[in-house]
């Protein structure tokens, strides 16, 4: 069965500790198409920390970063486990001054694409961090794919950042 949200959602600040779960990639997506600024039309806005999103597509998305940080905590521990984030067509942007990974390892073999997205300059330099699996860096899957925008350019990005090959 495949479930399609055409409504906003936003968890505010004072609901922090949430877990969402939907049923795969493709299965169950949420979808907004507002055209009010960003603060009144994004599909998804989470303000607290703490917010766990599993199994859902969100299409049209901006990632709107606020403060210094991660955009990603993924937490994939296995090497046959089929989890990741992909982020296809959307946006990163922020706030002046705000500085932002593109992610950081949760796991031993964590994954994180961003593919045809649009890099501000609120990304880090480097782009990634191993956090506490500095030696797995073989095992982290990060990848960035026709990628736009300011931070687009990888020459400054961590060297263990996977490339894509035509296979």
């Amino acid at each position: 069965m495949i479930l399609m949200c055409r409504e906003q959602v936003n968890i505010p600040i004072e609901k922090p500790c949430i877990f969402l779960e939907g049923n795969g990639g493709g299965q169950t997506t949420v979808t907004y198409n507002a055209h009010q600024d960003t603060a009144d039309s994004a599909t998804f806005t989470s303000s607290p920390s703490n917010i766990v999103v599993k199994g859902i597509t969100f299409e049209g998305c901006i990632i709107n970063v606020t403060s210094e940080g991660f955009i990603t905590a993924q937490g994939k521990e296995f090497p046959n486990d089929t989890n990741g984030f992909v982020f296809s067509h959307c946006y990163v942007t922020g706030v002046k001054g705000a500085k932002a990974y593109l992610g950081r390892a949760y796991g031993g073999y964590s994954t994180v694409i961003y593919n045809d997205v649009y890099l501000s300059d609120v990304v880090q330099p480097e782009g990634w961090f191993a956090w506490d699996y500095m030696g797995h860096k073989g095992n982290i899957t990060y990848v960035e794919a026709n990628c736009k925008g300011p931070r687009a350019n990888t020459l400054s990005r961590v060297k263990w950042e996977k490339k894509l090959t035509r296979q």
